[in-house]
Formats: structure tokens, sequence, C-alpha cells
């Protein structure tokens, strides 16, 4: 299966075939390409995903896991876990975080499931107590850098749900504004101010509870 690895708003895809929606998006100004694996292309890339002028990457190999793996290699990850919660009137909840539109989230803590880690985190961000965790959706990857040294945030999504819509309470300390229940149908304008991988998250996910009348 392809992976992304969103340099802040570039994403960079990790593949093992090469389709028609990859080829078109290599003819696109400012994507960059490779299908040689090693350290030296890996460093490569990460530094021509960095340069103002990539607008996206993609990089071509027999085992798209083996590639996710020797990136992994090159970068310090952090895992997190995080939920993307609904009730049963057709609302999802989503917070205001350092100006933009997010999903509650957090850094695991040592010897930590993803999926207890993600429970902790939306109850502490949000304030919500009852919460029940269904299924797990889907991984992450987004960079940053924290003390000079290159971050690779693996956060780990899980469908939750709210037997009602809670009194909800952000969590000040971290940076958290506000949270919200949003109708899906309402979620374009929220869009418009999110990151990439919460997108990602939001459309595929919410999507998949449309389809099978989840919310």
């Amino acid at each position: 299966m392809p992976y992304t690895i969103y340099f802040n708003q570039k994403p960079l895809l990790l593949t093992d075939t090469k389709t028609t929606n990859t080829e078109e998006r290599l003819q696109k100004k400012g994507i960059v390409f490779q299908d040689q694996l090693s350290n030296s292309t890996v460093g490569e890339m990460l530094r021509k995903m960095e340069a103002p002028n990539t607008t996206a990457g993609v990089f071509l190999h027999n085992s798209a896991e083996e590639l996710l793996s020797v990136f992994k290699q090159n970068m310090t990850v952090i895992e997190a876990g995080g939920g993307l919660v609904h009730t049963d009137k057709d609302t999802v909840l989503l917070i205001f975080r350092n100006g933009k539109w997010d999903l509650p989230k957090g850094k695991l803590d040592e010897g930590e499931a993803t999926d207890t880690a993600a429970l902790r985190e939306v109850r502490e961000e949000t304030g919500l107590t009852a919460l029940q965790l269904e299924e797990p959706l889907t991984v992450t990857y987004h960079t940053y850098y924290q003390n000079e040294k290159l971050i690779l945030k693996e956060s780990h999504w899980f469908l939750m749900k709210s037997p009602e819509q809670q009194n909800l309470i952000p969590q000040l300390e971290e940076g958290i504004e506000k949270c919200e229940w949003v109708n899906p149908a309402a979620l374009a304008t929220y869009l418009e101010n999110t990151h990439p991988s919460i997108i990602d998250v939001l459309q595929l996910d919410v999507q998949k509870l449309l389809a099978t009348k989840k919310i």
C-alpha cells in the first residue's frame, strides 16, 4: 500500500505502483521523483522536499513498506494516537488548536498502546467522559523540526463514538481554543483551514462513515 509523508503542506508519496494518478502527478510543476532506494537517495529526497521550489514528491520502489522503513531510519519517529469522534446526531468532533482546525491527538506515553493513548488524549483535550472506541481508521505521517532534529510524527487514528453531544472543555494549556460538534455536510469550511494529514483523515474516514450510515 502507498504511504504519504507531509512536509508542511507538501506530500511525498511512497509507492510501489506507477498508476495513472501517479503519472499525472509527475507532469505537474515542482514535482521531484526518485526510483533508486539507498540512504543517500532518501537523504537527497528529504533535502529536496524542503526546497522552496518543490511542491510534492514521488518515491517509487517495489516495496512501499521498505521505503517507509528506510525513511523512518533517517528521522526521529514519534508515535501519537488520536480520534475521530462521532455521535448518533450526525456530528463529528473538531478542535481549534494553534490557529488550525484539528482532531484531538497526542504522543504516546512510554509503553502505552496506540488505542489507549488515543482515548486518553481525546478525553484530556476535549473533556469528554463517555467515549467508546470502535475501530482503527488509518495512520498519517508528517514532519517537523524539534531541537534541530527532523521529526516524523506517526499518528494512529481511531474511530470513536460519543453517546451524545456532550459538553466540551478545550485543554487551553495545549493551545486548544475551542472544541465543536460539526455536521459532516459543513466540513468544507473547516477543511479550508487545517493540516493536509487531517484533511486525509476527515475526507476518507467521514466518507466511510457516511457510506455505512454510521453517522
